[in-house]
């Protein structure tokens, strides 16, 4: 079934009396609409008393616009309607994969033949002890999607009331603070790991991707759009605008073959577009890649069958194309294992670069700046006692800030301890 909803609600109702309907009883309601009028029946009541309740029980409901519309959408109807037509045009692509995994593995294999007004308080609650002894975070991210969900559904006249409003996670989730970002050190590297990574990887496709990532804690998103007009070669900053991935707006059947999952996007919020400085180490190695590029780019200029792609893509194939989201990925692994370090996930470097931040007492506000992020609470765990390990790293850490991390020329790392960090970071961003 696809669903067909109204986005207007009726401005005006009538409803007529109990009588027989086809040998029980039951009555009309009549709704009228700006451009139009519906009529609804409730019949096959067994005695008239039973009529008269549900009728007096409606004319309560649209009184105060609680009546139920769509009375028999099953729960896979409803949230595959949600899901595509609501949610869809407003979230990206890796958003609605979770949501759609989520509501697909969990909401609709649970509860999918149930009709969304048989739904109620205690189908929530088993649903959340449910997702929550297998994933905690699936189960904090279905307990978002139920509400929300239940709100539209409500707006619409799905339902009378959001069932989930007042049902909560299983006691032994512990309350995510908002927009907090919780960082495993455990599950990132030292700065003796990242000059390790570093020289592992250098002359790998990925070295660039890995330098964006782990020295400024840039997303593969926005890396694999970087390009050289986003340079600004005189002050060595660079322009964090754009990222790439598959746009949910777009009909790929209107795409080139291997460029659904490569285009342009704005960034996810507002803060993610940003300027940031560019270390003397990748700086370089840009200029290097530049020269490469531009020879490949002579090299194929009358290549007719397999032509160079000007985009202007920094990380980019010898034929020009942008790098799709995964092709770091095996490069990345057999790196790692060269380098003999520990595995963690690629988003990490990105940790990685938070971490030697917060190690380097930068504020909050200044790491959340660099990140592209908003009001962002970090935390980094392990550390019990952060200002004695900080005093115990500062002879290998202040090398590698003067070295490695974005700096002004003549701009010294100084001790933050004695002076506003904001201010310290207002110098060089």
């Amino acid at each position: 079934m696809s669903l067909i909803l109204r986005n207007d609600t009726y401005i005006n109702w009538k409803i007529y009396s109990v009588t027989r309907i086809k040998g029980k009883y039951g009555f009309r309601i009549k709704l009228d609409y700006n451009n139009e009028t519906i009529v609804q029946q409730k019949s096959g009541f067994s005695t008239k008393k039973m009529a008269e309740e549900r009728r007096n029980t409606v004319i309560a409901e649209l009184t105060n616009h609680s009546y139920v519309m769509y009375s028999n959408i099953k729960i896979s109807e409803f949230y595959d309607y949600w899901l595509n037509e609501v949610m869809k045009p407003k979230i990206e692509y890796n958003s609605y994969m979770s949501y759609r995994n989520a509501i697909h593995n969990y909401i609709i294999k649970e509860y999918g033949n149930l009709k969304m007004t048989t739904l109620n308080q205690s189908h929530i609650q088993k649903l959340y002890n449910s997702v929550t002894k297998k994933h905690v975070s699936i189960a904090r991210l279905v307990k978002t999607i139920m509400n929300n969900s239940l709100d539209y559904a409500k707006s619409m006249n799905i339902v009378s009331v959001n069932v989930a409003t007042d049902v909560g996670l299983p006691k032994c989730v512990k309350k995510k603070e908002y927009r907090k970002l919780n960082i495993d050190s455990s599950k990132t590297y030292n700065i003796e790991q990242v000059k390790q990574l570093l020289q592992v990887s250098k002359n790998t496709p990925i070295y660039l991707e890995i330098m964006f990532a782990v020295l400024m804690g840039m997303r593969i998103s926005e890396i694999n759009a970087i390009k050289y007009s986003d340079i600004d070669y005189v002050n060595k900053r660079l322009h964090a605008s754009i990222q790439l991935g598959k746009d949910l707006r777009i009909d790929p059947t209107n795409l080139k073959k291997k460029t659904i999952t490569k285009q342009e996007k704005k960034m996810k919020t507002k803060n993610s577009k940003r300027w940031l400085d560019i270390p003397d180490i990748l700086f370089n190695a840009i200029i290097e890649q530049r020269v490469i590029y531009d020879k490949n780019k002579r090299r194929r200029i009358n290549d007719k069958h397999n032509p160079f792609v000007d985009e202007n893509y920094i990380c980019c194939s010898t034929y020009g194309h942008s790098r799709s989201r995964g092709f770091h990925y095996n490069y990345y692994k057999e790196i790692i294992k060269r380098a003999n370090l520990p595995y963690i996930r690629f988003h990490d470097l990105r940790h990685t670069y938070t971490t030697i931040l917060v190690k380097a007492n930068f504020s909050v506000k200044a790491i959340s700046q660099i990140l592209g992020h908003s009001n962002e609470i970090i935390t980094v765990d392990v550390y019990t006692d952060k200002l004695q390990i900080i005093q115990d790293c500062l002879e290998l850490l202040n090398p590698y800030i003067e070295k490695i991390l974005p700096s002004r020329k003549n701009t010294k790392f100084i001790d933050c301890t004695k002076v506003q960090l904001n201010d310290y970071f207002s110098k060089f961003v």
